[in-house]
């Protein structure tokens, strides 16, 4: 299976396998009170997994970092995301704490 990334800007909105939307993502204001001043860094809204529809809900730290994911449904902790001194190190969901996603990317410019 090869992902897509569908990018609006910066900002990441879509992974697809094929014409599938595996993940989509909401975004709002980032740490500047905009939309892009800070690159969308703390404007995650919300991210929905379409292959469950659970949507997950981001928690961040003061520095705009994604330090957790909490399901919509039952408002439990879903996935942690911390920093360590070598790397970002993931707690088994998708690379929603990373700025940058790799593979085929495709991007909306608005």
């Amino acid at each position: 299976m090869t992902t897509r990334y569908v990018y609006d800007g910066w900002r990441l909105v879509a992974e697809l396998n094929g014409n599938t939307v595996l993940r989509s993502y909401a975004w709002g204001k980032d740490l500047s009170g905009s939309l892009d001043g800070a690159g969308g860094v703390g404007g995650l809204v919300a991210q929905t997994d379409h292959t469950t529809e659970a949507v997950y809900f981001p928690a961040y730290d003061g520095n705009g970092n994604v330090t957790a994911l909490v399901k919509g449904t039952g408002q439990s902790v879903s996935a942690w995301y911390g920093l360590t001194p070598a790397r970002f190190s993931q707690g088994g969901c998708p690379k929603v704490a990373c700025s940058k996603a790799s593979g085929a990317e495709m991007r909306i410019n608005a």
